[in-house]
């Protein structure tokens, strides 16, 4: 049915500009036309953030920015001006939320814009330090979050954070 007003709708002008013109000298019918501009506007303003100094582990964008939403990876605690990663439990959840202070800054964004939280943890018996150390970044109302005890993370760290951030 979209396709049948569409293809009417562009059809009622045809002739009466010089896009219907251009249309026919590339071959294209008005709904491929206005499907590829469907396309463009969905994904042309959708961009990679990443913050200087921060190198990905993998093939992955340290965040996605897309309009006023802000899609941030999991981040892991690598100290990246040292590329070391810290011993303790509390020091490692210190930098995870460090390195995902500087992406939300890289993009304009801060802890205040997050919507939701995802933590992953290596042992969920270290949930209570973990938590004390969120509630220094963040606060009421908190975002929307969950923790998940997972068995190995990249590098072999004990906790990664990724969030969502909207202005």
């Amino acid at each position: 049915m979209v396709s049948f007003i569409l293809n009417n709708y562009f059809k009622y002008f045809e002739g009466k500009n010089h896009l219907s013109k251009l249309l026919k000298t590339l071959n294209l019918n008005y709904f491929d036309f206005f499907d590829s501009q469907i396309h463009i506007r969905l994904f042309s303003n959708k961009k990679g953030i990443t913050p200087k100094g921060i190198n990905a582990v993998g093939a992955y964008s340290p965040a996605i920015q897309k309009d006023n939403e802000l899609y941030v990876s999991g981040q892991i605690p690598i100290n990246y001006e040292t590329n070391e990663i810290p011993e303790s439990f509390v020091e490692q959840a210190k930098q995870a939320m460090e390195n995902l202070n500087r992406v939300l800054i890289a993009a304009g964004f801060t802890f205040k814009d997050v919507v939701q939280v995802s933590v992953f943890i290596t042992d969920m018996s270290k949930f209570g330090e973990f938590n004390a150390i969120y509630e220094t970044y963040f606060k009421k109302p908190y975002p929307a979050r969950f923790v998940v005890e997972v068995a190995k993370l990249p590098k072999n760290v004990d906790v990664e954070i990724s969030c969502i951030a909207k202005k």
